[in-house]
């Protein structure tokens, strides 16, 4: 019966396998040779850990190779036993993703004994694979928030120096120079990305996560959909021995110092609760795992510009269940069902100015996954996976459709910032949702040969599903005026509309409800880790991608396809696993952006825009209108002439003027890696490396005397966008890393350091919408690269970070308990600055918004530079101004007493010890990476003629011809490079707590 119900499961497993990555395992291969240096068939090799169920064995071939695969990641003790030779037996960790190199030596045998030798714990030494390995008992002691983003920034080649991120830290995450939307996070083998901005969601729970693997270069052909690199997040599985923990935090907004903004604080203390349990249900059978965490957290938040303070509650909770089974030795299958709830009070999407443009939002997320991984003989093994993320964002937006009461005022006077009042952005007209589909099957063969060395290959089919679900309602009313300042008293905004060409009334309508899109990727690939003599080991692989996207409008927009090869070189000199010398190039293939590829009109607005030429409304030369009597007021005028059958400014319409071209494809980006690395004895380890990456073929829209016109629906003539890809943009990025790690006694220190340059012409994302295309190639007449998109230090350029960190064990009696004290330092050079105004670039220092049109000759163009009558111009370099350098110094006590079976423990944490304050615009709020954002909150705007106040107007300049005059043809806004909100600064010195029990 029980073969019976093995082979159903099996049968089952097999039918419905699916990931988007790769099954989260790892690899033990190697050699074993006598003394002599010859070959030792025969030899059983033997692997235990507590994350195995069951020891996992496998005999020497003739040629003295072997390979363990499907190791779930974790500490391992190996084993070789011969007859007539010592035991000999290696600890090792090996992390997901992970082809652990291990060769041995076996001596003949005098006594029994045996030889017990303890290899260095770091993993990725030995490997042209560029990672790091974060275990969370490390998080767990060191003063972080123990969170998914804080474990990924203990790497090199990471930097939050992306737009938007969470309150009062950095920006976004960017890997080895990539846009931040272009890595992949997995959790468990399964993406928990979301899906227009590509940030990690927080399905996870902290207590509940073992460790985290992040790869930055030389990355095998096994793992796609990325252009910067890969995170892998592994959870507990349970075991054969009962453990959990409880854990309650408290956090308090008032326990901060304040910053230079001089905001308020809430004195109110917030606790959030933990709790995880595993163990048994059959020992070395079945095992289960179940977490939760709990928190409704408040904390006092301020408008922009206005300071109108006002609570901000996020109530979420989260869960996680798991069950491993195994029926036999390497055959295991896996389940596992996360979820959150999640609700936030005065959420907003950004820059408000007044507590109109506030909501209140619900975000609810699951993940579900179901793995199979086997032994077939002694030579194959298969692995597959199914899993579903969903995420939604429901009742995001203004609560009405009333053209009074819920149109969204925006003021442009500030630059080219889009300050927010009166009514929230977006509609509770429909729901946002964000989900993705995965499967996998994988295969891995393991060839060894006399005169070829050792095989270890694999091959599969990798299938994903990006879905999208939306009706893009802009604003209640689907209307939005852009008005030409405000007058502000108090709490009270007042528009200021005046009649000069310098409001706008821009009308947003969906003309075809969303059937949701979906971008499927399908891959094949192959790799094969080459195992040679003298201590060489090969990785060769290549990874085809094939596209197939819909749009919301049931169209199919990409076919496009792409190989990906991947070679790697890892050489230890001596053979004896001290030193190793790499060497890797690689193509990694992005995935389609969902924002970016879908320009159908289903779910998506259309935009028109006017110019308001009627009576100047609050211009100071009457009383004041109150803001409803201003909204009507304009109104009025609008419709007296004309209305929505009036001759538009600009109009821009997806599916009649707006297509994705027939070649449309995904990006990709090429690497050229090299490294060296050393073991330190038996405590410590050093990885220096470099990477080089060049990106390619980047999302751009072109509209030119060859892409044509069309009539649109209002029968005037338009001109047609086409989305496409181009390589004649630059990103490029460097990057030296260093990072070690040593061990003495209760002394525990590490050091991730990375010196790096990203640059080129095309930063490709900001705050508002996350990805971008390029409009460098838009109406090209009215635009020159050197004032439109220069060269230059992109936005996320950050020369130097370092993180160097070190945890103390206190010698103490041991019944006194355990005290450990740990620090972080924490350096970070500044990055250029923001500034807004950009629309085809992420915002940069130094852009304002020009009219180039009266010193162009229209070559034939239905109506110049479409939706808009202004471009980006640079007054001066990309980087002319950065960010204060970060330096910081956290602090960690850690004191736990054991009590029977259980560890009582407590942990206080003193962030920024020296309340030292750095001047950084480091990002506000995104709400999972895919609701609203506070964008980042320096003020950096710049004025021009198209937005200059009446009361101080500049003048206009060819751009072609003329080169600017700062106070006559620009200037700085009047608050340029000051703080626009507390998140400007880095975190002031911050106290927070947590205590609980592990057993």
């Amino acid at each position: 019966m029980l073969s019976k119900m093995s082979f159903a499961v099996t049968a089952i497993c097999l039918w419905a396998l699916t990931a988007s990555a790769q099954v989260p395992t790892g690899t033990v291969t190697g050699r074993v040779v006598d003394e002599k240096g010859a070959t030792a068939p025969g030899v059983t090799v033997t692997a235990t850990s507590p994350n195995l169920q069951g020891p996992r064995v496998t005999v020497t071939s003739e040629n003295g190779d072997y390979s363990l695969p499907l190791l779930p990641p974790g500490e391992y003790t190996i084993s070789f036993e011969l007859s007539g030779f010592k035991p000999v037996k290696r600890t090792l960790s090996v992390a997901s993703t992970q082809a652990v190199p291990l060769n041995v030596e076996l001596s003949i045998a005098e006594i029994t004994e045996t030889v017990q030798v303890t290899a260095d714990a770091s993993p990725f030494l030995n490997t042209a694979q560029v990672a790091t390995n974060i275990k969370q008992e490390l998080m767990q002691t060191l003063p972080t928030s123990r969170s998914v983003t804080a474990a990924v920034q203990m790497a090199p080649n990471v930097r939050a120096s992306g737009p938007g991120g969470q309150a009062g830290a950095d920006g976004a995450l960017s890997i080895s120079g990539s846009m931040s939307f272009d890595s992949n996070y997995l959790i468990n083998g399964v993406s928990f990305t979301e899906n227009l901005r590509g940030q990690p969601v927080n399905l996870f729970i902290e207590d509940a996560i073992q460790e985290t693997t992040v790869s930055t270069g030389g990355i095998s052909a096994e793992y796609g959909r990325f252009g910067g690199g890969m995170v892998n997040v592994i959870t507990k599985s349970g075991g054969n021995d009962f453990s959990g923990s409880f854990r309650l935090s408290l956090n308090n907004d008032d326990w901060r110092a304040h910053t230079p903004f001089h905001e308020t604080t809430l004195d109110k203390t917030v606790p959030t609760y933990e709790y995880t349990i595993g163990g048994p249900v059959v020992r070395d059978r079945l095992w289960f795992f179940n977490a939760g965490r709990f928190r409704k957290a408040e904390e006092a938040r301020q408008t922009f510009l206005t300071n109108i303070s006002y609570p901000r509650t996020d109530d979420e909770k989260r869960y996680e269940m798991k069950l491993t089974y195994s029926w036999a030795s390497g055959q295991t299958v896996k389940g596992s069902y996360s979820k959150i709830s999640q609700t936030i009070l005065n959420a907003n999407f950004q820059n408000p100015l007044d507590l109109k443009s506030l909501y209140t939002q619900d975000q609810p997320q699951d993940l579900v996954s179901l793995n199979y991984n086997g032994l077939i003989g002694s030579k194959l093994a298969i692995e597959g996976q199914y899993s579903r993320r969903t995420l939604a964002f429901l009742n995001s937006g203004a609560a009405g459709t009333d053209l009074i009461n819920d149109t969204l005022l925006i003021d442009r006077s500030q630059g080219g910032t889009a300050f927010r009042y009166w009514s929230p952005t977006f509609c509770t007209c429909n729901d946002d949702d964000r989900n993705n589909y995965e499967f996998l099957f994988k295969g891995t063969y393991f060839l060894s040969t006399s005169r070829a060395g050792a095989h270890s290959m694999v091959f599969g089919y990798d299938h994903y599903d990006d879905q999208r679900l939306a009706n893009n309602h802009q604003s209640g009313s689907d209307y939005r005026i852009l008005g030409t300042s405000t007058i502000v008293q108090g709490e009270t905004i007042t528009p200021v509309f005046l009649g000069n060409n310098s409001t706008i009334i821009q009308y947003d309508p969906i003309t075809l409800a969303s059937t949701g899109n979906n971008m499927r990727v399908h891959a094949l690939f192959v790799n094969d880790a080459w195992q040679l003599e003298h201590g060489v080991t090969l990785n060769l692989g290549l990874r085809w991608d094939k596209n197939h996207g819909t749009d919301a409008a049931g169209n199919l927009i990409s076919t496009g396809s792409r190989f990906s090869p991947r070679i790697g070189v890892a050489w230890d000199p001596a053979n004896d696993g001290r030193w190793s010398i790499t060497g890797s190039f690689a193509k990694y293939v992005s995935s389609i952006n969902n924002g970016i590829a879908d320009v159908s009109p289903a779910g998506l607005n259309a935009s028109y825009q006017w110019f308001y030429q009627g009576p100047s409304i609050n211009d100071g030369s009457a009383p004041l209108l109150t803001t409803p009597q201003a909204i009507q007021s304009l109104f009025n005028w609008f419709n007296a002439n004309g209305g929505t059958s009036r001759t538009p400014t600009s109009a821009d319409i997806p599916g009649v003027n707006t297509f994705v071209g027939d070649n449309f494809n995904s990006p990709y980006s090429l690497e050229y890696a090299t490294g060296v690395n050393r073991t330190i004895g038996q405590r410590g380890s050093v990885r220096v490396d470099y990477v080089f990456r060049d990106y390619k073929d980047f999302y751009i829209t072109r509209t030119d005397l060859t892409t044509g016109r069309t009539i649109a629906p209002s029968g005037l003539p338009v001109d047609i966008n086409l989305i496409e890809n181009s390589s004649d943009l630059e990103r490029r990025y460097q990057g030296g890393t260093v990072q070690a790690n040593y061990r003495l006694g209760g002394l525990n220190t590490g050091v991730a350091y990375t010196l790096s340059r990203t640059w080129g012409n095309f930063d490709g994302e900001n705050p508002a919408s996350g990805p971008l295309s390029s409009y460098l190639f838009s109406y090209p007449e009215y635009r020159e690269a050197r004032w439109n998109q220069p060269d230059g230090d992109l936005l996320g350029d950050q020369r130097h970070r370092a993180r160097i960190w070190g945890t103390y064990r206190l010698p103490i009696p041991e019944s006194a308990g355990d005290v450990n004290v740990a620090l972080i330092h924490t350096f970070a050079s500044g990055v250029p600055l923001s500034a807004g105004g950009a629309t085809s670039a992420a915002p940069g220092t130094g852009i304002g918004q020009i009219n180039p049109a009266p010193y162009v000759t229209n070559p034939g163009y239905a109506n110049p530079l479409g939706n808009t009558t202004t471009v980006e111009y640079f007054f001066f370099e990309r980087d002319r101004f950065r960010t204060e350098s970060q330096n910081r110094t956290d602090l960690a006590l850690n004191y736990s007493f054991r009590v029977n079976h259980a560890d009582l423990f407590f942990r206080g944490d003193l962030l920024n010890i020296f309340n030292v304050y750095q001047l950084c615009g480091c990002g506000g709020t995104v709400f999972n990476n895919g609701g609203g954002s506070d964008i980042r909150t320096l003020n950096t705007s710049v004025q021009t003629a198209s937005n200059a106040p009446a009361t101080a107007p500049l003048l206009a300049f060819n751009p072609f011809t003329e080169t600017p005059i700062e106070g006559v043809n620009w200037r700085r806004g009047p608050t340029f490079g000051q703080a626009a909100s507390r998140f400007a600064y880095t975190t002031p010195r911050t106290f927070r707590f947590n205590f609980g029990v592990r057993f």
